[in-house]
């Protein structure tokens, strides 16, 4: 189960990254203002280096279409949480959360 600070992180995360793309910026944008907006509150985050994440996906194929990318940002946000706020959050329970919260492919 995640905890209640666990799952405020969370939600702030989805939160912010949410409403910058909904307000029609760029993915990478949304992902660098929702870590860095609430490395502040959260001081975890503050290691969290978006670019170092992402070459962890290097070996992955771009993605083609909106779900694809989704699915990309709900397990970028999952190496952020394990890697910076908890490490001993599930996969699966981890990944419930993030479908949850992040904004559905067909709104991007």
């Amino acid at each position: 189960m995640i905890s209640k600070n666990d799952e405020q992180v969370l939600k702030a995360l989805s939160e912010s990254f949410n409403t910058n793309l909904l307000q029609k910026k760029s993915i990478m944008e949304s992902l660098e203002y929702a870590i860095s907006i609430n490395n502040t509150i959260y001081p975890k985050l503050k290691s969290a280096q978006l670019n170092e994440i992402l070459k962890l996906f290097a070996h992955e194929q771009k993605p083609k279409n909106n779900a694809q990318l989704r699915s990309l940002i709900i397990e970028v946000f999952q190496v952020v949480m394990q890697k910076h706020i908890n490490p001993a959050l599930g996969d699966a329970e981890l990944k419930e959360a993030l479908e949850d919260n992040i904004v559905k492919a067909n709104l991007w």
